[in-house]
């Protein structure tokens, strides 16, 4: 009898096609794009995307941030002119550069926010873009600190992803330096990642982890371990990713699953030793 865990893996959010490589070289699992100085989950122009999908080429899976949905779909409804235009596919693109249709298809994972959604119909919208985007995986992303931003509860936000079998990633919105830890208790995050994996349903976790936190997160044994800030220079998300930090980052992910893999393996072991 071999024991199972889980093999988490780390996830690096890029800007750039020059981070993206940064990252990959790095051992990142992931590569996530998104611009940073838009917000918690700002999208970055499609040709930043398409760039990103081009160098990865195939090597590793690609997700997005595509904003916050409520947003997103407000605009889609008719705003002003001066909103920001959208791509063929219907993903927005602030700066109003056309990327080629197939951008968002190419994803492994597009990745939607919750902030301001509570008194908003969420469930459908997420419902929706889920159908129109049948070639990638959606993630919901719930926020942590929801209170700051009218985001739906956490148990809500769970509850719909289970039930939708999409993948859920928990977040801060709030990028002030106060990790996921401050608001979110490790019990209460080891019991949201086993509901997720019961349902059959991946889970990242993100906010401002360093490497202390990310020690302390590991516990929870979440798919992915989401990052910025701790793989760029001084530990500021505005600043460059290092492949350096990443590769630090990446082998102490990796080292600490191979090693509760050898335990969890020894502890079935003499178990079975016991019942012969």
């Amino acid at each position: 009898m071999i024991a199972t865990t889980v093999k988490t893996g780390l996830l690096v959010s890029v800007r750039s096609a020059q981070e993206a490589v940064a990252a990959h070289a790095g051992g990142a699992d992931i590569i996530d794009v998104k611009e940073p100085s838009r917000g918690a989950l700002g999208r970055a122009d499609s040709a930043v995307i398409a760039d990103v999908l081009r160098v990865i080429a195939g090597r590793s899976p690609v997700s997005a941030a595509m904003g916050e949905i409520v947003d997103s779909t407000l605009r889609e409804g008719g705003g002003p002119s001066s909103s920001p235009s959208r791509d063929r596919e219907g993903a927005e693109n602030p700066r109003g550069h056309l990327a080629p249709p197939t951008v968002v298809s190419k994803l492994a994972y597009h990745k939607w926010g919750l902030a301001n959604a509570r008194d908003k119909p969420w469930r459908k919208l997420i419902q929706t873009e889920k159908k129109r985007l049948l070639a990638t995986r959606l993630v919901v992303v719930a926020y942590a600190d929801g209170e700051l931003c009218n985001a739906p509860s956490l148990n809500d936000t769970l509850e719909f992803v289970c039930a939708e079998q999409s993948v859920l990633l928990v977040d801060t919105f709030k990028k002030d330096g106060r990790s996921l830890l401050h608001w979110l208790l490790l019990s209460r995050m080891c019991d949201l990642v086993q509901r997720c994996h019961d349902a059959n349903v991946r889970v990242a976790l993100a906010g401002s982890l360093g490497v202390a936190e990310i020690e302390k997160v590991m516990a929870a044994e979440p798919d992915w371990i989401g990052v910025r800030g701790a793989a760029c220079a001084q530990g500021d998300r505005q600043a460059v990713i290092q492949e350096s930090k990443v590769r630090q980052l990446a082998g102490l992910i990796h080292c600490w699953t191979a090693a509760s893999r050898t335990d969890a393996n020894r502890e079935v072991g003499i178990a079975g030793e016991s019942d012969v």
